[in-house]
């Protein structure tokens, strides 16, 4: 599973590859896998998978192709309050 390359649009945010597991009216639910490269899986290899607010995802991207990744933009800020950065 190879992510697909993706620059940020913002300096003070991050791509996080993963997959989008659901969403509702205000948010996407997204295992995340990779955070600028590295692994945010626990020591099991399980992902974590989190719920980022629509109004703070700059851009997402959901992919057909079964061996890509899909990916969201999430402000740093954000990141660093789940402890992700």
């Amino acid at each position: 599973m190879n992510p697909t390359s993706t620059t940020p649009s913002n300096p003070e945010s991050t791509i996080v590859y993963g997959y989008i597991l659901g969403s509702s009216n205000k948010a996407i639910k997204f295992e995340c896998y990779q955070l600028q490269g590295l692994s945010v899986c626990d020591e099991r290899g399980t992902p974590r998978t989190e719920w980022f607010p629509l109004s703070q995802c700059t851009r997402w991207y959901k992919t057909k192709e079964i061996n890509e990744m899909d990916w969201i933009e999430v402000p740093n800020w954000l990141l660093k309050k789940k402890e992700m950065l």
